[in-house]
């Protein structure tokens, strides 16, 4: 099915959450949000940049608030008024909002000394139909009445999808699927190559926080169940069955006192499987989580993933091995039965002040290699180049290249110039093509 692809203009700094909340308004409708936001790193001019997206888009939307913005060299007009004036010269259709005079702005986003232009293009804009907003959410919804109406009457049509084979679609989850070689290497052994592994399993996992550690425990819980290749509700020839898994991520609150840590440690765990913990923490065990309705019909086959993570606000050198030696040693010292499922649990530290990191860092590594207990996984590393375009070019990703392209020129449309990106970066992206794909 073709879909309305839909290029979003304003200033940025000023309307970023405003940006945002269209963009997914268009994606929930089932469009193509067009969003400069997500184009990456280019050696090209950024004007022509967006001039060439406004002639790939049907729709132009404009978001004019109290900023004219940002004024190429060599022009008179800013960024926003030159995709605006391409847009109408192409005959594109312009939904414009412009910011409510009642509503509330910050200050900090008023542009007193470029107002004689702002008011000019405004007045512009005031050649055409066009409403008013006030908060992200009212303008997203007008934003999508409006497009539903602009369809209904005709006035677009949308052209048809680029890809060259459409067919099954795209679980989300591929998108965790890139780079990782180096945990991988650790890890699926376990599960993959010799014997059945214990009932209970321990791994640390740290690195930057930008490198997506959870979407990482995700891709292990597909992996092990056997969904990592399930397209479609039946799976293909050589798939492996489905088995049953359950994730859960606790972030526990962090004290200066080693006997809070522990309770909040348990207390955090019980929350997360809808368990009320009716005896002291001490006397709890993870046979305790058998009884959750959460894990209601799991059995041996079956795998149930923790991730309990902290950033370095809440790393302590002394307190935090502390008290993943104590779980370990006492909550889940208990033996499961033999039908019970397999717990598999990630203790995550993710880096986020640059200025303490490298401390944290050797404080990590000294306690993982102190540790009596758990399997290291290498350091969470910035994602390289060739790793993306490799993951174009799995043939589970190969409905997604655009009939022409190859897999390095999908990665440089889709990511632009680089060397090594950050794991959340690229998985922002990846699900947008596969979400964009499985739409069309």
């Amino acid at each position: 099915m073709a879909r309305l692809q839909v290029f979003i203009s304003s200033t940025s700094i000023d309307l970023q959450e405003h940006r945002k909340a269209v963009f997914d308004a268009i994606m929930q409708a089932g469009e193509l949000g067009i969003d400069m936001k997500y184009f990456g790193s280019r050696p090209d001019d950024p004007v022509d940049v967006c001039l060439e997206a406004i002639e790939e888009a049907d729709v132009l939307v404009g978001i004019y608030a109290m900023r004219y913005g940002w004024i190429p060299g060599g022009e008179t007009r800013s960024i926003t008024e030159m995709e605006f004036d391409h847009a109408r010269a192409l005959g594109k259709p312009c939904l414009c909002y412009l910011l409510d005079d009642n509503a509330p702005w910050p200050p900090k986003f008023v542009e007193y000394e470029a107002k004689p232009k702002l008011d000019a293009f405004k007045k512009k804009i005031g050649q055409l139909v066009y409403s008013t907003f006030t908060t992200p959410d009212n303008l997203a919804a007008k934003v999508a009445s409006d497009l539903h109406r602009l369809e209904l009457k005709g006035a677009v049509t949308a052209r048809k999808t680029p890809y060259n084979t459409p067919g099954k679609s795209i679980p989300e989850h591929r998108a965790f699927f890139c780079n990782r070689s180096s945990q991988d290497a650790v890890f699926l052994p376990i599960f993959l190559d010799g014997p059945p592994p214990p009932k209970k399993l321990y791994f640390y996992l740290y690195g930057d926080a930008r490198q997506a550690h959870t979407s990482l425990s995700l891709r292990y819980g597909h992996e092990i169940a056997g969904k990592q290749f399930a397209w479609d509700v039946q799976p293909s020839d050589g798939e492996t069955t489905a088995k049953k898994w359950k994730y859960r991520k606790i972030k526990p609150r962090f004290s200066e006192s080693a006997a809070m840590n522990r309770i909040n440690l348990i207390r955090e765990i019980f929350t997360a499987f809808s368990l009320d913990m009716t005896v002291p923490s001490a006397q709890c065990t993870l046979a305790d989580l058998l009884g959750s309705t959460c894990l209601k019909d799991f059995a041996a086959a079956d795998t149930v993933i923790l991730l309990l993570t902290l950033d370095d606000f809440n790393w302590h050198a002394e307190f935090t091995p502390a008290a993943v030696l104590h779980f370990i040693e006492n909550f889940c010292s208990v033996e499961l039965p033999p039908t019970a499922p397999r717990f598999i649990f990630f203790f995550g530290i993710e880096y986020t002040k640059s200025e303490v990191r490298e401390s944290v860092q050797k404080e990590v590594k000294r306690a993982i290699d102190d540790g009596r207990h758990g399997i290291p996984l290498p350091e969470l590393q910035a994602v390289p180049r060739r790793d993306v375009a490799e993951w174009f070019s799995l043939p589970e990703h190969e409905p997604l290249i655009e009939a022409g392209k190859d897999e390095e020129q999908m990665t440089e449309k889709h990511f632009g110039a680089f060397d090594k990106k950050d794991m959340l970066e690229i998985e922002m992206i990846l699900k947008q093509l596969i979400e964009q794909y499985n739409s069309a």
